[in-house]
């Protein structure tokens, strides 16, 4: 069970998104503009967080566990959710209307 202070990071999070959608660790570090071993340290760190093997490595590549494979969708959404809030955040800021008033002494 995760202690109250800790959390996955938001690059670990990404991540997994990416090896899980591309299951290949060097098109995720393509799409994160990151070497194929700082993928692979964010992926260790979140499995170390969780206790879990998300990922299996083999022979033939990239799969997710299970474990993995339920956790991909509540990531995904997660994300999503701190996207489009950062997003509304910006765009409500940039279009506050603002009300210039001139007036003579």
């Amino acid at each position: 069970m995760l202690k109250g202070s800790e959390y996955p990071s938001i690059r670990a999070l990404r991540a997994f998104v990416a090896v899980a959608n591309h299951l290949s660790f060097s098109k995720a570090a393509d799409e994160l503009c990151l070497t194929q071993g700082a993928v692979s340290k964010q992926i260790a760190s979140l499995e170390q967080l969780v206790g879990l093997a998300l990922i299996k490595r083999g022979l033939h590549g990239v799969e997710l566990t299970a474990e993995g494979k339920r956790y991909l969708p509540q990531v995904t959404e997660a994300l999503e959710l701190i996207q489009h809030a950062t997003a509304s955040l910006i765009q409500f800021n940039t279009e506050q209307e603002l009300l210039i008033v001139n007036v003579t002494p």
